[in-house]
C-alpha cells in the first residue's frame, strides 16, 4: 500500500502567527505549482509598486477559491455566535483582517517562518557542517593494457 497524499491542507493559526488570527483554523485545497509562482509574481509586482486593481486582487480571489473550511464566527445582531460561510464576500468583508489572513497563509503555504530572518546570523549556518576526514587515495594497481 502506498502513501495517500490528502487533496486539502490545514492550517491553524496562533499567537506566534498574528494574534488578530489566533484561533483560526482553515482548510484549503493543494495550490498547483503554477499557482504558488502566480503568487510569486502578483507578490512580486506589488512589492514593485504596481498597483493595478486585478494584481491587488488576483491573490484573495485565488485564497477564496482554494478555501474549503474554516472555523470563522460573527456575532449576529443578537450577540449570539454564528458560523461564516467560507466564501469570497465573507473574505473580503473585513480587508484589513483578509489581508492578514492571506499574508499569513501565504507564508504557510510557502513555508516560511515569521520569525525568519530575526536573530540569523549573516552568512553562518546555524548547525556546523560536519567534517568529513581527508585522506590521500590509496595507490590504485597499474593497469597494463597488455593481457597477463
Amino acid at each position: 500500500m502506498g502513501y495517500v497524499r490528502s487533496r486539502y491542507l490545514r492550517f491553524v493559526f496562533d499567537e506566534t502567527t498574528d494574534p488578530a488570527l489566533a484561533g483560526l483554523e482553515m482548510r484549503t485545497q493543494r495550490l498547483s505549482s503554477e499557482t504558488v509562482l502566480e503568487l510569486v509574481q502578483l507578490k512580486e509586482a506589488r512589492e514593485d509598486g504596481v498597483t493595478d486593481r486585478d494584481i491587488i486582487e488576483r491573490p484573495f480571489e485565488i485564497l477564496a477559491d482554494v478555501l474549503v473550511s474554516w472555523n470563522l464566527q460573527e456575532e449576529d445582531d443578537e450577540g449570539n455566535a454564528v458560523d461564516v460561510e467560507p466564501t469570497r464576500d465573507a473574505l473580503l468583508c473585513d480587508l484589513p483582517w483578509a489581508t492578514k489572513l492571506l499574508k499569513a497563509w501565504m507564508r504557510a503555504v510557502n513555508g516560511i517562518s515569521n520569525d525568519l530572518g530575526k536573530d540569523s546570523p549573516s552568512g553562518e549556518t546555524s548547525v556546523p557542517e560536519p567534517s568529513l576526514p581527508m585522506e590521500p587515495l590509496s595507490p590504485s594497481p597499474q593497469s597494463s593494457l597488455v593481457p597477463s
